[in-house]
């Protein structure tokens, strides 16, 4: 039998511990790259890019095929990298709330 009343106490923690996870999301730097350093961007964990460098050298090179393809890398890197930062923050944050495993996959 389930018990309701545990049942709403969970749904607040975890919605607490969503809140929590996403103010520190916010505050958290991270950043994808490609080419080594020809294209970097920096960004918040939450998503928000805050700056997109060009290397001179890749610039000076004039090639925008090049160019895009190492752009279009870098954003891809950006987003593992932040995928991998809300994976790991989230099983520290939620680790220790009794969750069933069937709502997991909802936390992520």
């Amino acid at each position: 039998m389930f018990d309701l009343k545990k049942i709403l106490e969970q749904a607040n923690k975890i919605k607490a511990k969503s809140e929590q996870l996403k103010q520190t999301l916010s505050t958290i730097e991270i950043e994808g790259k490609a080419g080594g350093d020809f294209i970097i961007i920096k960004g918040l964990a939450s998503g928000n890019i805050t700056s997109v460098t060009i290397s001179d050298e890749l610039w000076n090179l004039k090639d925008k095929e090049m160019m895009q393809a190492m752009i279009l890398g870098a954003v891809n890197n950006f987003l593992a990298t932040q995928k991998e930062k809300i994976e790991e923050l989230s099983r520290e944050q939620m680790g220790d709330l009794d969750i069933p495993d069937i709502f997991n996959s909802f936390i992520k």
